[in-house]
């Protein structure tokens, strides 16, 4: 994959708002850039990355994102956190796609990761038929912040995943991550999908 095919691909106009986001006053996260629109070139990266096991993939898009993105908040990250995988679909697929996307973003931004902040305790099945609702209630209680990780005061995170759709995944991971902590959470994706994708 070359930065000239990259560069034909479509992306979310500035600021890189997914679609359907609406900043509320309750949500853990308070901000999200996803990059490219969802459609078939991505797609196919997205399941090479995933399927067809490729993170270097992953670091390529993380690094290129990074060069890309001109969100005013990205410049006040401390530290990226990818939203892990349930340890039997990482398993079963060999490594964490957002780990990978994390791993690039982390060389472009210069900042450190931390894979093992959060904790997936509750398997589920992938969400692409379920509704907006059901999304939400298929992850409560999803994610715990490991023992281990202890962010200082005032460290703002950015939350990695792949694809936003409702933003059901990255609000579950952030209200972890804000019982335990009061920093900041953003979040980005490679790419935004309408749930009807």
């Amino acid at each position: 994959m070359c930065t000239e095919c990259l560069d034909s691909i479509p992306v979310t106009e500035p600021p890189h708002l997914p679609y359907g986001w609406r900043i509320k006053e309750d949500s853990p996260v308070r901000s999200v850039c996803s990059y490219w629109d969802f459609q078939e070139q991505i797609q196919t990266l997205i399941h090479a990355l995933k399927y067809r096991r490729k993170p270097s993939l992953g670091e390529f898009l993380g690094r290129y994102i990074a060069s890309e993105v001109t969100v005013s908040w990205i410049r006040s990250v401390d530290i990226i956190i990818p939203v892990p995988l349930h340890k039997t679909k990482q398993r079963a697929r060999g490594f964490n796609q957002t780990a990978a996307i994390a791993k690039g973003l982390s060389q472009e931004l210069h900042l450190p990761v931390c894979d093992t902040a959060l904790v997936r305790e509750k398997y589920t099945q992938t969400q692409t038929r379920l509704s907006r609702s059901e999304r939400r209630y298929n992850l409560i209680d999803a994610f715990r912040v490991s023992s281990g990780f202890r962010p200082s005061k005032n460290e703002n995170i950015l939350l990695v995943d792949d694809v936003f759709t409702t933003g059901a995944t990255l609000e579950s991971a952030a209200r972890s991550l804000r019982k335990k902590c009061e920093s900041a959470v953003y979040g980005l994706t490679l790419a935004t999908a309408p749930l009807e994708t």
